[in-house]
C-alpha cells in the first residue's frame, strides 16, 4: 500500500489549494449541547483506496463511500470547537450557537481509523481550523480555488445568522465569508418551550375548575338559604 500524507490534502486548509476536490460540512446541532459534525467530499482526496474494504466498514464508523463521494460524521459536544447556550423563556426557548473552529483533527483522527481499519498506510496530523481570527488572504484564496460550505441544522427556526443565510432550521456560510470577517460564527433560534405551556395551561385550567367549583358552591348554598326561609 501507498504512504499517504494522513489528511494532509484533506483537511488541512492548505488542501484548499486543490479546488478540483470540494468539501462540504453538515452541523446538526442538538438542544442538549451536542452535535453530529459530517465531511462531504469528493473520494479522489482518499487517493488510491480499497472502496469496497472501506465500505463495509463504514457502519461502524459512521461513514459512506462510493466511486465519486465519501462522508464520514463525528459526534461532538460543545467545547474549544463551539460553544452552546439555552434562554428558557415564555413562550419561546431560545438557543445561540456560536462556532469558534471546525474540528478537523476530530474528523482526521477518525478517518485515520478507518483507513487503518481497511489496511491502509497513513502519517502525519491536522489541528482544528480556527475561523475566529481574521483572514483576508484566506478567503480570497478560497473565492478562487473553490469555497467549502458549511450548513447548520438547529433544534429550532433559525432567527438570526452573524454570517451566510438562514432558511427555516437551518443556517449556511461559506468558509470564506466566515475568515473575512472574523471572529465566531453566531447562529441563533427559538421553539415553543412547550413545557411552559402545558404549565400555563394547567394553571389556567386549575383556575378555571376552581372558579366552577366555586360558583357550584355558592350556588348550591344559595339554593339551601332560600329552601330555609321557604319553611320558616
Amino acid at each position: 500500500m501507498q504512504n499517504k500524507p494522513f489528511f494532509m490534502l484533506l483537511l488541512l486548509v492548505s488542501f484548499l489549494l486543490v479546488g478540483a476536490i470540494t468539501r462540504q460540512y453538515v452541523h446538526e446541532q442538538g438542544a442538549d449541547g451536542s452535535a453530529v459534525l459530517t465531511v462531504k467530499m469528493k473520494t479522489a482526496a482518499l487517493g488510491a483506496v480499497d472502496y469496497e474494504k472501506i465500505a463495509n466498514l463504514c457502519p461502524q464508523y459512521k461513514c459512506s463511500i462510493d466511486k465519486d463521494s465519501f462522508s464520514i460524521s463525528a459526534e461532538l459536544t460543545k467545547g474549544p470547537y463551539y460553544k452552546f447556550y439555552s434562554d428558557y423563556g415564555f413562550p419561546y426557548i431560545t438557543y445561540t450557537l456560536e462556532i469558534n473552529a471546525i474540528p478537523d483533527d476530530v474528523l482526521a483522527e477518525k478517518t485515520a481509523e478507518l483507513l487503518k481499519a481497511a489496511g491502509e498506510n497513513v502519517g502525519g496530523g491536522v489541528e482544528a481550523s480556527d475561523i475566529t481570527a481574521k483572514n483576508t488572504e484566506l478567503a480570497d484564496m478560497l473565492r478562487r480555488t473553490g469555497d467549502i460550505s458549511y450548513t447548520v441544522v438547529m433544534p429550532g427556526e433559525v432567527t438570526e445568522t452573524s454570517v451566510g443565510q438562514k432558511n427555516g432550521n437551518t443556517a449556511s456560510f461559506m468558509l470564506s465569508q466566515a475568515y473575512a470577517q472574523g471572529g465566531p460564527v453566531v447562529i441563533k433560534n427559538r421553539q415553543l418551550n412547550t413545557a411552559y405551556l402545558l404549565g400555563a395551561l394547567l394553571i389556567i385550567a386549575l383556575i378555571i375548575l376552581s372558579a366552577y367549583f366555586f360558583l357550584q358552591k355558592r350556588e348550591t348554598g344559595q339554593k339551601e338559604v332560600k329552601s330555609r326561609q321557604r319553611k320558616r
